[in-house]
């Protein structure tokens, strides 16, 4: 229910940036624009989730007791985070020149390259149902 109500979600969001990257006059936006407006969003709705789930475990953590290791985990998640807003500055602006509908394929197809790579390059398991969802998608 949690995957399905998740895949529901991530498509609502996208019809509705591309609703906003292709319409017309004042109410248009460029991929920048839509992308200062959703991220602190996002972050807004994240944040007190996570705050909840995860303190006590940061907290606890040994990557919170040690300097060099609190610095190391800083600099990973700050490199992420690079990463993570290149990745929605791309699908936006992507977006901005096909359809939702383009960008939900190839997210498909972004999830099966993923889970192929880590079945190959660390040896995950895919269960039966994992290959018959798969199949799934892709007809």
């Amino acid at each position: 229910a949690m995957c399905a109500s998740a895949s529901v979600l991530a498509a609502l969001r996208l019809v509705l940036s591309h609703t906003l990257l292709h319409a017309e006059g004042e109410e248009r936006m460029d991929s920048l624009s839509m992308l200062t407006v959703m991220a602190p969003v996002c972050a807004a709705g994240l944040f007190p989730v996570a705050l909840l789930k995860e303190a006590s475990a940061i907290r606890e953590s040994k990557y919170a007791q040690d300097s060099s290791l609190a610095a190391q985990t800083a600099l990973a998640i700050l490199a992420g985070a690079f990463l993570a807003v290149n990745l929605n500055l791309s699908e936006f602006m992507l977006l901005g020149r096909t359809s939702a509908l383009s960008m939900n394929v190839a997210a498909v197809f972004k999830v099966l390259v993923v889970s192929a790579a880590s079945a190959v390059l660390f040896k995950n398991k895919l269960s039966e149902l994992n290959v018959v969802g798969y199949v799934i998608c892709m007809c």
